[in-house]
This record gives structure tokens, sequence and C-alpha cells, in this order.
């Protein structure tokens, strides 16, 4: 090894150059088309997430702890059942605020999502062409979840139609509690229900860990949510992401959709 390059263990920048990393850090993602790390829902009666490690191989985990920095609600839709026949198919539709359907993908159903055809319980179909009773279009929400023992990447979360609502009211508990979702810890953990078919699902439950009240913690917080925004709501859904949304386990109990209402509009 020559005298010019030496290497140690460590993998801290002395503090000198640590400000210089900061300032040119997006020297490191010129010609690369940058993604966020995903943690997968286990299937049936499984309780732990599967969270991506880049370079390294997935780990599983019981529950999650870390802040999220951003939700939006989803829709994606396939003509053929089950995703449109493989992992990693990009929807025929699919809008990335849940509102309209975004101009990336290449057959569009609707103008407006609420008045899609395809975005009403009783729509789904299995395999074989069986309805469910599901949504045809599915609804998830996807999260930018900031893990606590890894606050330098965050990581992209769905969560499925089966826990919207436990995702909703926990929403609504951090309004009522005056509080941005992205200034509060957050615990993620899974229970397992059951829904009318006899069939064992993963239902995501939230709980609030503790405040986050300092002020350069807050800022970090809200300047590395806006870094990510923007890369997530360009990045095109795929079978894969929403592969364990349950269309046989909807939230709603019958056709109606469910919704909240509130004093003011929710941040």
């Amino acid at each position: 090894m020559s005298d010019l390059i030496k290497y140690d263990e460590s993998k801290a920048l002395p503090t000198r150059y640590q400000t210089v990393m900061e300032e040119g850090s997006q020297e490191n993602l010129k010609g690369v088309t940058p993604r966020l790390p995903k943690i997968q829902l286990p299937t049936g009666k499984g309780k732990e997430f599967a969270v991506e490690v880049q370079g390294e191989e997935e780990k599983q985990l019981r529950e999650l702890k870390g802040v999220i920095l951003y939700q939006t609600a989803s829709n994606a839709y396939w003509k053929e059942a089950y995703g449109g026949g493989g992992v990693g198919v990009v929807p025929d539709c699919a809008s990335h605020d849940g509102t309209r359907p975004s101009p990336q993908y290449e057959n569009l159903q609707s103008d407006l999502c609420a008045t899609c055809k395809h975005n009403r319980f009783g729509t789904a179909k299995d395999a074989q062409g069986n309805k469910m009773p599901g949504k045809a279009c599915r609804n998830v929400k996807r999260l930018i979840f900031l893990a606590s023992d890894n606050p330098e990447i965050p990581y992209t979360l769905i969560i499925p139609p089966s826990s919207i609502r436990k995702f909703d009211d926990y929403m609504i508990r951090l309004r009522k509690d005056k509080r941005p979702y992205w200034s509060v810890g957050t615990k993620i953990y899974i229970k397992t229900n059951t829904n009318k078919q006899n069939i064992d699902y993963p239902e995501i439950q939230f709980e609030v860990i503790g405040y986050i009240n300092d002020e350069a913690v807050l800022d970090k917080l809200m300047t590395t949510k806006t870094e990510w925004i923007e890369l997530v709501m360009s990045t095109l859904l795929t079978s894969g992401d929403v592969a364990e949304v349950h269309e046989d386990s909807p939230p709603a109990t019958s056709n109606e959709t469910i919704t909240h209402k509130y004093d003011d509009p929710p941040f």
C-alpha cells in the first residue's frame, strides 16, 4: 500500500471533512438513478418486516422505529388479475396522489380516481375471474420512513388497504395532538387479523414513542423530507410494491368508502 492511500476500519470522516461531504454529497449521485430501499410486509401470519439493506442481504425486523417523513395516497390498476401477471409489472393506470391518474402510465382509466369505475368495492376479481370484495384498483398509502438506526437514507413502505383504517386513525390522533407526523417518533408493528373468508393477513399498527422538539432536528427532518418527496413521487409503482395488499380483506365492511371528517383539513 502506498503512503498516499491508507485505509482504516472507521467509516466516519474527520470532523473537518464532514462539512465538505454535506455540501458536496450530490456529487455521489451524478449519473446515478437514485431509489429508496423498501420495507416489505409479510403474508399470512407473518409478523416480521423484510427491510432492504443496500449492498447486503435484507434483514427481518419485528418492529420499525423512526419518523414518517411523508405519506400520500396511491392507487394502482392492472387489467390482468393479481398485478398484471408477475412481480415488477407497471400498472396500466396509477395515481401518485390518490386523486388523479399520473401521466407516467400508459393506459389511464379516468380523469379522476373518485369517479373511476375500477375504484369501487366489489370490482376486484381473482385469477379465475371470480368477483372479490375488494377494488380492482388497489388503494394504498405510500410512506417515506426514516429509521432511527439508519437516519441517512429513508425507506419506502406501502400501507395496504387492510391497514389504511389503522393508519388514518393514527393520523387523526396526531392531528388532535396538533402534531405533524414528521415531528413524532413512531413505532410500526404487525398483528395478525382474519377476514370473513377466514384468511389470515397482517394488519399494521402505529404507536407514538416520543415527540421531537429540538428545532435543529426538526429543521433537518424537513430538509430530508423535501429532498426525497420528488424522487418518490416520480418513481413508478410496480406489482411488487403492492404485492401484499390482500384484496380479499378490504378495510371497509360494506360497499361504502370510509371517510373521516375534520374541523380543519388535516396536514
